[in-house]
């Protein structure tokens, strides 16, 4: 008997693999801009897979993003302020390892860091555009 997964953000998932995808092409060989590293947590733990975007202020800007993998991101854009929007999605908190039935796949990143975050960053020319993203799923005191 297979599992059945679902998953309701599967187009936030499909589009976050296409500016991935986009932003791979571009990054082959030499990269062609500025490049941003760091790291994603989750209470504590490292984000295992998922996605962040760097969401230009400056109208006319395209969004830049890359995947998460091992809590760690590299992004390759342009200089300037950027809103960060970070998702992840996976089995709800609790369940159990190996699920015992159908598991329905939820967004496990909290809204206030996503689709209402108030996250930003400054990329640099001079760098070293180094970004440390402590998430918690709480919410902030």
């Amino acid at each position: 008997m297979t599992d059945r997964v679902r998953s309701p953000n599967r187009w936030r998932l499909a589009c976050g693999m296409l500016v991935c995808a986009g932003v791979t092409a571009v990054g082959c060989g030499r990269p062609a801009g500025v490049v941003s590293t760091g790291t994603v947590t989750l209470d504590g733990k490292p984000v295992a897979t998922g996605s962040i975007v760097f969401q230009p202020v400056e109208p006319g800007v395209a969004p830049e993003g890359a995947m998460i993998e091992g809590g760690a991101f590299r992004v390759v854009g342009k200089a300037g302020k950027r809103r960060v929007e970070i998702s992840a999605s996976g089995p709800p908190p609790g369940t159990p390892d190996p699920p015992t039935g159908p598991v329905q796949f939820v967004e496990l990143i909290p809204a206030r860091y996503n689709t209402k975050s108030t996250l930003t960053v400054e990329v640099t020319e001079a760098g070293p555009n180094r970004f440390t993203f402590d998430l918690t799923r709480s919410p902030s005191p």
